[in-house]
């Protein structure tokens, strides 16, 4: 392990947070990115089989970020659920996953 990995993945943890803290204030277009550092991250929803589900998405680089909501997201709009988005939650809700 490299001495400074679990420093690297405080600091993952602490960007990815702030995305959540600036979405919570009620932004949802031009978040900056943890990865690319640019204001391009949008939030998109998706409502798989009646269940919440909050993406964060980069135009500028491949990163997203998915959280499973336990409620209806503030902010939650159907003008803003990305059947895209929507469909692939589909298909991760019925892989099953075999750990041996």
């Amino acid at each position: 392990m490299q001495p400074d990995s679990s420093e690297n993945q405080n600091n993952d943890l602490a960007e990815r947070l702030e995305l959540l803290r600036v979405f919570e204030s009620g932004c949802t277009e031009a978040i900056q990115c943890p990865r690319c550092h640019e204001f391009s991250v949008s939030v998109w929803f998706t409502r798989p089989r009646g269940e919440y589900r909050t993406w964060f998405v980069c135009t500028h680089c491949p990163f997203s970020m998915r959280v499973q909501n336990s409620v209806q997201p503030p902010f939650f709009s159907e003008s803003r659920v990305d059947d895209r988005l929507e469909a692939y939650d589909d298909v991760l809700g019925k892989t099953r996953f075999h750990i041996e």
